[in-house]
């Protein structure tokens, strides 16, 4: 079993300034931020912030909260969750996908830009904020003019419901 460790306000900065730098988030987050070995980040009440150091060593669980994303060299890959909290208070890396997209999205398939849809994220790659109208749908890695689904495959949908 692994160790969650609660960031404390200087590694919740951390954080939220990589947000703000990948993907111009100017929210605010008041939620706990806790982080495993594999430096993935969870959401909680603050009220876990509360513990002392000695408890928080104890603290032996795999994952508590909300999963929003992964730390990872290139930037924070975000979870669907993580992109629906962040998505709308950012301005930059979110890509809104038309129809023909969609259902190769929730499938999990990787599909190529359109010109236009290349036009609108100015040919940058990197991870990014998928988003359908007004719904946030999850995160992506653009790399050479294709969209790679972060989609788990536990949560990719076999048929899309429209």
């Amino acid at each position: 079993m692994q160790k969650l460790s609660v960031l404390n306000t200087r590694e919740k900065k951390k954080i939220i300034d990589k947000l703000g730098e990948l993907y111009g988030f100017s929210g605010e987050i008041k939620q706990a931020l806790l982080m495993n070995k594999d430096h993935k980040i969870f959401l909680l009440s603050p009220d876990i912030a509360m513990l002392e150091k000695k408890q928080e060593n104890e603290l032996r669980i795999d994952a508590a909260g909300l999963y929003i994303g992964k730390v990872e060299p290139e930037g924070i890959r975000l979870s669907i969750e993580g992109s629906q909290i962040i998505g709308p208070y950012s301005k930059k890396h979110v890509l809104e996908i038309d129809d023909n997209h969609l259902e190769p999205w929730v499938r999990g398939e990787s599909f190529e830009l359109s010109n236009a849809e290349n036009k609108k994220i100015n040919s940058e790659q990197g991870f990014f904020i998928i988003k359908h109208g007004n719904d946030f749908l999850g995160g992506a890695q653009i790399k050479n003019n294709v969209v790679k689904s972060l989609v788990s495959k536990e949560r990719r949908l076999k048929v899309l419901n429209k």
